[in-house]
């Protein structure tokens, strides 16, 4: 509860995000029951006004705020404790049990009391680090939810508590539970082992699904903290913090800064780099009354905006927020073990409870009845199954690494197989990132000296993107030593820009321009075929003298893993938020069939869940922060690794290097990792359905053998060896093929 006036510097908190700020840092203030409360920005303000007794509960949750992201910085730094307590756990876990098997064959201690410290040591593991698989197996049995963790528990659980009973009654057990010289079996290795090879498992997991708040966070970090606002009663500009900023507002943007929210140009004239929003490289031309989106970047010129939307109203909040709405939970690789272990634990409960039963009550042998129970469950422990898909993913994983592909869902593996589309943007993607000079059309090729002499001397005196073009030619080394003098250099926004070179004016830009300007343009047909780019013309005083076309450049890989994909039946289909022009001409180059230009991120993302709602599996592959969305939606991700890292923390593998080629070899891939799993899962149940009859007692009256307890362990671990090996022949991949695509 806080104080009606409470001094300024005090920190208070905000009911609905729960960020602490000092009081006269707060943005809007909320009288409810005589008593004030604070908040970080005006959204807050309204979800709290709107439903105080929400936020006020005890167990109210953080919410996630664009201002502030407290709630997702609590959400990572809860993923990340999860993470490093797991990982310190099977550090512990795995060298306790270590220390456990040396113990074992350790003579220099007295036999009691060697057993008393492996008891200790067990203890520690099977309740410290182990602890949560515990609770996990005990809460799967409330309503019956049978899952991994129930065996694994119960096989846990037995293998250590009969351990703690034989310790210490060890004259009360059968004689085939003792050794030769009277001394019990003991199971402790056994279920130090199970605890840290499960806690394993699990922080492979841990990591898998641990980007998602880091994509969020990677998209607010592209708008800066401050902003310049001017000034109403005297002109003056003053940096304050964002969340200060009201709609309304006048805004001072200085070249090469950051737009700090949404809003419209009120003075100025410049260029600014939308490509975080709209994927393409060319910069936008902004002048009085364009929209200016927060996160962009403002080119040369100085703007003077108008705030219209701040906070979590931005279109950078927007697709935030898109982000978190669209990025469903993967299913975890465990999912498919789940499914199958869905029918097997009960089968084996029944199976062991059975031989328990039988063993017991009807036979009367009760020390072979309680050995029967134990080694059927330690038989059954489903250790190997746990294990069959996270290994042949974790191998696939470091496969993918040395081939160029970081995969960072593990998930992704398995569900590339199902995919049957694949949406991909297209600069950065498909073509290079940066424009280039494709063509120079000449009126007279004759004149092609004077005519690069004349549009070097003319772009050397601009900022452009054009000009920046032009200047990475390689032409240009060769003439920029020797090129005439131009003067009165005048830049046209949004049309071209002019000078006088050897006392003749000369002109570059669009044809309206030139037209504008009575060049005569009879005397030159226009290039029917254009290459998707854009053109330039040059002309002296009125003579046209040619035109140079410069756009997107396909990458020399795109065409060859297109033709690749297509064959194995997955639907290539282009998000662009480039003109119409530009898209069409990419795809009939890749005999892309299907494409959709002019789209903004929300567009793409209905895109995918279009397709999704067709009971189509979608693969996108963007490389911008307005493919995060789709991306995010997708239920495969991809990456380029050039792109930005909104898109590279959203995405669950990246292709490094930002090579599209890598896009065949992620495939060929993920069908070898599929088959892995496959063979792995099959070769867990069928060893466990083996042997658990064994364990049952089924053959004893045949063979008067006892499967023991310490056998049951031993096969277990057997099991697991099986998979491990399977798994590792993964590594034998050769992939080098099909990154030459």
């Amino acid at each position: 509860m806080q104080q009606k006036k409470p001094n300024p510097f005090i920190k208070v908190e905000d009911p609905v995000c729960k960020m602490q700020f000092p009081l006269c840092k707060a943005a809007a203030e909320y009288e409810y029951n005589s008593v004030n409360y604070y908040f970080c920005n005006i959204k807050c303000k309204e979800k709290f006004a709107a439903d105080p007794e929400k936020y006020l509960a005890k167990n109210s949750v953080a919410e996630s705020c664009c201002c502030c992201a407290a709630a997702m910085e609590d959400d990572e730094k809860k993923s990340d404790d999860n993470r490093r307590k797991l990982l310190i756990g099977f550090t512990l876990a795995a060298g306790i049990t270590l220390i456990m098997a040396i113990l074992r064959h350790c003579s220099a201690i007295p036999l009691f009391w060697n057993n008393i410290l492996q008891a200790l040591l067990a203890t520690v593991v099977v309740f410290g680090p182990g602890g949560f698989l515990l609770a996990r197996g005990v809460k799967s049995l409330h309503g019956l939810k049978l899952n991994m963790f129930t065996l694994i528990s119960m096989g846990i659980a037995s293998a250590y508590f009969y351990s703690i009973y034989a310790l210490f009654f060890a004259s009360a057990l059968h004689h085939t539970l003792l050794d030769d010289a009277g001394n019990a079996k003991l199971h402790f290795v056994p279920a130090a082992m199970i605890t840290a090879l499960v806690i394993l498992g699990q922080y492979l997991e841990a990591r898998a699904t641990a980007s998602a708040v880091r994509a969020v966070r990677s998209l607010m970090e592209l708008v800066p903290p401050t902003a310049r606002r001017i000034k109403k009663c005297c002109g003056t500009v003053e940096d304050v913090p964002l969340d200060q900023v009201k709609v309304g507002d006048w805004l001072k943007v200085l070249a090469g800064d950051k737009i700090p929210v949404d809003g419209i140009v009120r003075e100025g004239f410049s260029t600014v780099d939308e490509s975080m929003l709209t994927g393409e490289a060319v910069p936008i031309e902004k002048n009085i009354g364009s929209f200016l989106a927060a996160g962009t970047v403002n080119g040369s010129g100085v703007l003077v905006m108008e705030a219209r939307q701040v906070g979590s109203n931005t279109l950078i909040a927007r697709i935030a927020e898109l982000v978190r709405t669209a990025r469903k939970t993967r299913l975890p690789v465990q999912n498919l073990a789940d499914k199958a272990a869905a029918i097997f634990i009960p089968a084996v409960l029944a199976v062991a409870l059975a031989a328990l039963l039988i063993w017991g009550l009807l036979v009367g042998n009760w020390p072979m009845a309680m050995s029967s129970f134990i080694a059927v469950l330690l038989v059954a422990c489903p250790c190997s199954l746990g294990l069959a898909a996270p290994l042949a993913v974790t191998v696939g994983i470091g496969v993918g690494a040395r081939n160029g592909i970081l995969i960072k869902n593990p998930a992704m593996l398995q569900t590339l197989r199902k995919v049957d589309t694949l949406m991909l943007d297209k600069t950065g993607t498909l073509t290079d990132s940066k424009l280039q000079i494709k063509a120079v059309i000449c009126c007279n090729e004759s004149s092609r000296d004077e005519f690069m002499q004349i549009l070097f001397a003319l772009e050397a005196n601009s900022n452009h993107p054009f000009a920046q073009s032009v200047k990475a030619m390689k032409e240009y080394k060769k003439y920029c030593s020797d090129l005439p003098q131009a003067s009165n250099i005048e830049n046209i926004p949004g049309q071209g820009i002019c000078g006088w070179i050897n006392g003749q004016r000369c002109l570059a830009g669009s044809m309206a321009f030139l037209q504008k300007n009575s060049v005569n343009m009879q005397n030159f047909a226009l290039a029917a075929d254009q290459s998707g780019g854009s053109q330039v013309l040059l002309a002296r005083g009125t003579e046209l003298l040619g035109a140079v076309i410069w756009g997107d450049v396909v990458l020399s890989e795109a065409a060859g893993v297109i033709a690749e994909l297509k064959k194995q039946k997955i639907d290539p289909v282009i998000l662009s938020g480039d003109n119409f022009n530009a898209v069409s001409n990419i795809a009939r180059s890749l005999d892309i069939e299907e494409f959709y230009a002019a789209l903004s991120p929300a567009d793409k993302l209905a895109k995918v869940k279009a397709r999704q709602a067709f009971g189509r599996c979608v693969a996108m592959v963007g490389d911008g922060v307005n493919d995060t969305a789709a991306l995010a939606a997708a239920d495969v991700n991809i990456a380029m690794g050039s792109g930005t890292d909104a898109a590279l923390e959203n995405a669950g593998i990246t292709l490094l290097n930002g090579n599209i080629g890598k896009l065949a070899t992620l495939f060929e891939l993920s069908r070898a990792v599929n088959e892995n799993i496959k063979q792995n899962l099959l070769l867990a149940f069928a060893y466990n359905i083996i042997l658990i009859p064994a364990a049952a007692g089924v053959f004893y009256n045949l063979t008067h053998w006892q499967f023991s307890p310490v056998l049951g362990s031993i096969a277990m671990s057997g099991s697991c060896l099986l998979v491990v090996g399977n798994a590792l022949r993964l590594w034998l991949l050769n992939l080098n093929k099909k990154a030459e695509l």
